[in-house]
């Protein structure tokens, strides 16, 4: 089959997305769109909440909380004669993309059934919820603040010995996101694939409300996340595909900063749900993808 994309180079943890309303920092704006480009074919979105958009206008897919403004929307607006298959669901994770994924009301069809021999473009962006990875390190790691608010409970809880016990799931986490990959690779050989990558969601200093961590935590959980990060980068390089660094899209546009694009622990309904991206931060990960498939 003929190609016609030319120069074509991720709920994020296993939580409830609530719909109570709450007060927090300013909701931001997103950055101008980008300049339209011209491609052809067809586009499948795989991946988590981080994909999906939770809270972000409109909802398309209740199950999933899956936005009709998320980056894969938007990509596929830019890209002409595109014809864009989402199948993203908030909650999921590797396993989801090779078996039913249940969000709770629905039984969801394993994700890389959309992907064919006829596919033109992939992105993925997945493996925060492998293992409860994020609820681990982030959710977890809130709710012991009050145990000790000056020190560290979080990585007391978590480093024995001076190992840290996560990084073992970070590793099983890149084996398993270069199984997708290659899965990807099998079905549609001819395809464009991009993995992408989450953004840095704790501020490399200072600390915030929004994310409620003992003081002594912040770079613990950043460090752990880091490596999060730097296992999708590594998984993309292992595997030939291009990766799609959001959190350079992203920087300076953490949980803490003074224009966050990542809500904190307040949920902003019709906007963005606790501890996920606002439309901002879709929209540069759009203008991401963008970048490499022009």
């Amino acid at each position: 089959m003929t190609r016609h994309l030319p120069g074509l180079a991720a709920c994020l943890a296993t939580i409830a997305v609530t719909l109570a309303g709450g007060c927090g920092s300013s909701v931001p704006n997103p950055p101008d769109p980008p300049t339209t480009t011209t491609s052809t074919g067809t586009y499948v979105a795989l991946g988590d909440s981080y994909t999906s958009g939770p809270n972000i206008p409109d909802v398309v897919q209740a199950a999933c909380y899956r936005s009709s403004s998320n980056y894969p929307h938007q990509v596929a607006a830019q890209l002409d004669n595109t014809f864009l298959i989402d199948v993203s669901c908030a909650g999921a994770a590797t396993p989801g993309m090779t078996e039913d994924q249940s969000t709770g009301v629905s039984e969801e069809a394993p994700q890389l059934n959309a992907v064919t021999a006829d596919t033109d473009l992939v992105t993925l962006g997945i493996g925060a919820n492998d293992s409860h990875f994020f609820r681990s390190l982030v959710i977890d790691c809130t709710k012991v603040l009050d145990r000790n608010p000056t020190g560290h409970p979080c990585r007391d809880m978590y480093v024995t010995d001076g190992q840290n016990e996560l990084l073992p799931l970070v590793a099983e986490i890149q084996r398993n996101i270069q199984n997708v990959v290659r899965l990807i690779q099998h079905r549609a050989p001819e395809a464009r694939i991009l993995l992408v990558g989450y953004p840095q969601i704790v501020p490399a200093t200072g600390t915030c409300d929004l994310l409620p961590l003992a003081a002594g935590d912040y770079p613990f959980v950043r460090d752990t996340f880091q490596k999060l990060i730097d296992a999708q980068h590594e998984a993309a390089d292992t595997t030939g595909v291009d990766y799609v660094d959001v959190e350079a899209a992203v920087s300076g546009h953490d949980i803490c900063a003074p224009d966050p694009w990542i809500a904190g622990v307040v949920d902003h309904p019709g906007v963005a749900a606790a501890w996920h991206p606002y439309l901002a931060e879709q929209t540069a990960v759009a203008d991401a993808i963008l970048d490499l498939v022009k």
